[in-house]
């Protein structure tokens, strides 16, 4: 006779027992989910995923003319193509994956007001969906990256170039920490959902997305190191191009508050998927 799994549902009456264990147990249903933002997405389209493709190409170029050309802002010796493409798709990577972690009880009412299921498994799913929506990205970079190195614009990256896998799970991390922590406050304002796509478009300029740290001086340069998506970002540059000028408090810092949010993200989350039902 075949061995029989049971899963015993218990309510949770501590602050802290996360249960993360249970993820594993769901892995066909985070598959799943997976599948349905990405593939059933784009099954009626005709570009399909490469849409992923358009909106960092037109914001790189619109930069390129207005920050480029028209304010005359430096990039570090990069090229502006590669400078403004990189800080465009890893911004893309951090706001997408907050923005879908901040709305996931209000997104996901109906599916979890039926069933039982871990409701981490549905922010863990938005974030792979997002990494495959940044391989994609991160391809057509590649492309533009060796072209350049062809003419000489630019030379074969060193050995930080293994900071590049820390820099995106640096990004994860934040990400879903804020992310956990705004879905739990969205659930009852419903405010603050809606506000949350235009707060996004503000707050990438608190970023070194399209300027370098060097460029900056003074509070305006100790403000912009504050954020603690800053140093992920201009490491992100400095593992491929091996330029930046960020300083290693901020750089400690953000791997502290990185660490410190996801936490406290998912110890909100898990007190809040308890009683969103009551107030959704």
């Amino acid at each position: 006779m075949s061995a029989k799994t049971e899963i015993v549902i218990t309510p949770k009456r501590k602050l802290l027992d996360l249960r993360l264990g249970e993820v594993w147990h769901y892995r066909s249903l985070v598959r799943m989910l997976v599948r349905r933002d990405f593939v059933t997405y784009y099954k009626q389209t005709i570009l399909g995923p490469l849409w992923y493709l358009f909106s960092p190409i037109c914001s790189t170029l619109m930069y390129m003319i207005v920050f480029g050309n028209l304010a005359n802002m430096g990039t570090d010796s990069i090229p502006q193509p590669l400078f403004y493409f990189s800080g465009t798709i890893l911004w893309g990577f951090f706001s997408g994956t907050l923005m879908t972690t901040g709305r996931v009880f209000e997104d996901n009412k109906g599916l979890f007001g039926k069933v039982y299921f871990p409701r981490v498994i549905v922010p863990i799913s938005n974030t792979i969906v997002a990494m495959i929506k940044l391989g994609i990205q991160l391809a057509l970079f590649l492309l533009v990256f060796i072209y350049y190195l062809i003419v000489g614009e630019v030379s074969v990256p060193g050995i930080q170039l293994l900071l590049f896998p820390l820099t995106v799970l640096w990004i994860i991390t934040i990400s879903l920490g804020i992310g956990m922590v705004i879905s739990s406050i969205t659930s009852k304002y419903k405010d603050i959902a809606m506000a949350l796509s235009f707060l996004m478009s503000l707050f990438m300029y608190s970023a070194p997305v399209v300027y370098p740290i060097s460029e900056l001086s003074g509070k305006l340069r100790l403000l912009i190191c504050l954020n603690p998506v800053s140093a992920p970002i201009e490491l992100f540059r400095y593992s491929i191009f091996g330029v930046s000028e960020i300083p290693l408090w901020s750089v400690i810092y953000s791997l502290v508050f990185a660490v410190l949010i996801l936490f406290f993200g998912l110890v909100i989350f898990n007190r809040n998927e308890q009683k969103f039902i009551d107030v959704i």
